[in-house]
């Protein structure tokens, strides 16, 4: 009797290598920065998640280092989707906008941070951790 092998399944009533696998193949640490913002309003644009990989977001943050800005956005972008991580109204220096939780990001879809009043020369960051899997296996 043989035993059961593994990237196998039953498939339309028989005993198949699965056509999909995908497993862990690293972490995602990112830090993207402008060090002399724009007056008025920022964008900061993580890397595209590449074709053949899912990325699963754990955690992300944003801050403006230097002024207390109107307010600061982190968000998903998929071509015309949008996905809302966060918002915070007025927030004071040195303190992040912080996203904690999971969410899967398709190829084709990044990370961003929208700054809203910020002052020539501001120091602003997006940081986020992700875990990388491939599914072109």
């Amino acid at each position: 009797m043989g035993g059961i092998a593994l990237g196998h399944g039953l498939i339309s009533g028989e005993w198949q290598k699965d056509a999909l696998r995908i497993g862990y193949s690293g972490t995602i640490l990112e830090e993207f920065s402008n060090l002399n913002a724009p007056a008025g309003n920022a964008l900061l644009t993580g890397t595209t998640v590449p074709a053949g990989e899912i990325w699963c977001l754990h955690h992300a943050t944003a801050i403006d280092l230097i002024t207390p800005i109107t307010s600061i956005s982190l968000f998903i972008q998929l071509g015309a989707f949008i996905v809302a991580l966060g918002v915070d109204l007025a927030p004071s220096i040195l303190r992040d906008l912080i996203y904690n939780g999971y969410i899967i990001l398709p190829a084709g879809a990044s990370i961003r941070a929208f700054f809203n009043g910020t002052v020539l020369g501001d120091d602003i960051y997006l940081r986020y951790i992700c875990t990388r899997v491939d599914i072109d296996q």
